[in-house]
């Protein structure tokens, strides 16, 4: 939970996945239909490495790195829910698979322990390393194609996370809270909303150094201010996935 002694390293690997359907009607895009439905599915799957480093008194520095594997599938319909047949897609959807890094994260980690219960602090800020995309909506409007997955955000967001854990011999329970809190507007003018991620996890040392765990997580994204801040007061559709279990 907290970070490793001084001198030492410690490294972890894992990944996460989520799925999610979002249903759209869209009022372009199609000749022969005044309206249709959207129908997308999204497999989404985080590979994520850490490295921490120990310096003594109980504080450390953490480095965490993401690299993001997204497949998109899209399905049309009619406004009577029938199939219909876009032969290449439109300028919003297309089936495909986008591979790449996410902003990385470099936190310093102070913690304490008092017998079987042990506390850490985090802070830092992500790095905008991750793809970003022009400003969608715009595009979408000039009956251009476009792309509304981003890899990251495109600016320096704040960290801020606690974690609290409690050893019984051999097994340790712990319950953590992230927030990521954006407070500036990338090159394209979007601004991502906060981003509050809670954990539990329950680990069992296997052998040495190496151990398990199950780490059930859930994540509360405020609301997108999407690119409003460019185009205010412009109606378009905002697709949102407002929690996501992963």
């Amino acid at each position: 939970l907290g970070p490793p002694p001084a001198g030492a390293w410690r490294t972890s690997f894992y990944a996460s996945g989520t799925r999610s359907r979002n249903d759209h009607e869209a009022f372009d895009g199609h000749d022969e239909h005044s309206a249709i439905w959207h129908v997308q599915h999204f497999t989404m799957t985080d590979t994520t490495a850490s490295v921490a480093r120990g310096f003594g008194g109980g504080v450390g520095l953490e480095a965490v790195t993401f690299l993001r594997h997204v497949t998109t599938r899209i399905r049309f319909e009619d406004l009577d829910r029938r199939p219909i047949v876009v032969p290449d897609g439109d300028i919003h959807h297309r089936n495909e698979t986008l591979v790449g890094p996410g902003d990385p994260w470099l936190m310093a980690v102070a913690g304490r322990r008092l017998g079987p219960w042990s506390a850490a602090l985090r802070g830092g800020i992500s790095i905008p390393l991750g793809k970003t995309e022009e400003n969608p909506f715009e595009l979408g409007r000039r009956g251009r194609s476009h792309q509304h997955i981003q890899f990251g955000t495109g600016t320096w967001d704040p960290l801020a996370g606690l974690g609290v854990a409690r050893r019984f011999g051999e097994v340790v329970t712990s319950g953590s809270l992230l927030a990521r809190l954006p407070v500036s507007t990338n090159r394209h003018g979007y601004r991502p909303g906060r981003r509050v991620q809670v954990t539990t996890a329950v680990d069992r040392r296997i052998r040495g150094g190496h151990g398990a765990a199950i780490e059930p997580q859930r994540a509360d994204a405020g609301a997108l201010r999407a690119f409003d801040i460019i185009a205010p007061g412009v109606a378009h559709h905002h697709g949102r996935v407002r929690r996501a279990a992963a």
